[in-house]
Order: structure tokens, then C-alpha cells, then sequence
């Protein structure tokens, strides 16, 4: 059962909010399904050339190629708005200065 401020809270959202929410999550989604489908392969060539010709340690290319693909899944932020969703309702009170009594 949702918590009921999150929902009161995303129905504080406005419509268009919410469609671009969803275009932009669909967009993430085929990004990410074509980063994968490009990585996939792009690993076991690096694994197939790191077995083949020695570099400076073993592995290396393909650490590297899984490196861009961890950069890139994070470029792609794919519940970026969910993330922004709980940042609006988790927002901690504010600390009050302490009063300066010189």
C-alpha cells in the first residue's frame, strides 16, 4: 500500500509533468536497450583481445569497456524522475541558525 503523502504529493504533479516523465523514461529505456545490445558484444571483444594480446594486466579492455558502460548507465539516469519525486517529499526541515546575541 503506497504511503498516502506520496501520493498526495504526486498528485501535486502537473499532467504535462507527468507525460514528459513517461516520454523521457520511454526514450531512457531504448537508449539503454541499445546500449546494452552494443556493449554485449563489445565485451566479448575485449575479453577475446585482452586473451589474444597481453596489455599492462589482464582484463583490461574489457574493465575499460565495462567502465563506459557503467558511466553511461549513469549519464542515462534512468529513474531520474523517481529520484527527483523523492527528493520533493523526503526534503529535511530546515536547522535554524543559532541567534547571534553580541
Amino acid at each position: 500500500m503506497p504511503c498516502p503523502s506520496r501520493v498526495r504529493d504526486a498528485r501535486l504533479r502537473t499532467r504535462s509533468a507527468f507525460i514528459w516523465d513517461v516520454l523521457v523514461l520511454q526514450v531512457k529505456l531504448v537508449s539503454g536497450g541499445l546500449l546494452s545490445f552494443i556493449l554485449g558484444p563489445a565485451t566479448l571483444a575485449a575479453a577475446f583481445l585482452d586473451l589474444i594480446w597481453k596489455s599492462e594486466s589482464h582484463g583490461s579492455r574489457f574493465y575499460r569497456v565495462l567502465e563506459w558502460g557503467r558511466q553511461s548507465d549513469e549519464a542515462l539516469r534512468l529513474y531520474g524522475a523517481l529520484q527527483q519525486e523523492y527528493e520533493t517529499i523526503n526534503v529535511p526541515p530546515a536547522i535554524a541558525a543559532p541567534e547571534d546575541k553580541s
